[in-house]
């Protein structure tokens, strides 16, 4: 089965609608694939450490030990259209300058206090550009839009989280894998006694 064939199907089914990712993997499924783009290794480190500071381990691993630094390298490289890429890289440089700006390091050297209020300037930047320029509304029998000018905050936001939830790690140290549903089951918890979202 091809790439596209799969994702298509994949939508269909309901399996991977949740999010405008999702929905950009699909509709991009059909096109002659671009050329990858290089992630520099500055990129890099920023990713990994903004990755861990949306989802940071605790008690339950975090968003490197689930690989999600290289999940949204892949992304970047391989699936963003131009706007999307530009959008995420500005974002990256912008906190690289505010960082360098008032504190005189990279982000990447800042401690986590610091990294964390940076990031939170860049959340209430990302809601201050929505709320001025909103999405435009959609009645529910049009095609989702996809929001290619989706705030740097928000792809990284989505990025990560989709990244993390589809990862193996995250199945299985806050989730409950049912590889096969059993017995029907109508008024079936969807939380087991620990609290885990029961996936299948």
């Amino acid at each position: 089965m091809q790439r596209r064939d799969f994702l298509q199907i994949a939508v269909m089914l309901g399996g991977i609608t949740a999010s405008g990712l999702a929905r950009a993997l699909a509709s991009s499924a059909g096109e002659a694939p671009a050329a990858l783009r290089h992630i520099t290794p500055l990129q890099r480190q920023q990713i990994a450490v903004l990755a861990e500071l949306v989802i940071p381990r605790t008690d339950t691993p975090g968003a490197v030990d689930a690989g999600v630094p290289a999940f949204i390298e892949h992304i970047l490289s391989a699936w963003y259209t131009d706007t999307e890429y530009r959008i995420f890289s500005e974002g990256l440089q912008t906190l690289e300058r505010e960082a360098q700006q008032r504190f005189g390091k990279p982000f990447v050297n800042l401690d986590e206090a610091r990294q964390t209020s940076l990031l939170a300037e860049q959340e209430i930047h990302a809601r201050d550009q929505l709320r001025l320029h909103p999405p435009r509304q959609r009645s529910a029998a049009e095609k989702p839009l996809i929001d290619e000018h989706a705030p740097f905050f928000n792809k990284l936001k989505e990025l990560v989280v989709v990244g993390y939830y589809t990862s193996e790690v995250a199945a299985l140290s806050e989730m409950v894998y049912l590889p096969v549903p059993n017995a029907y089951r109508g008024e079936a918890t969807l939380v087991d006694s620990a609290g885990k979202q029961y996936i299948w």
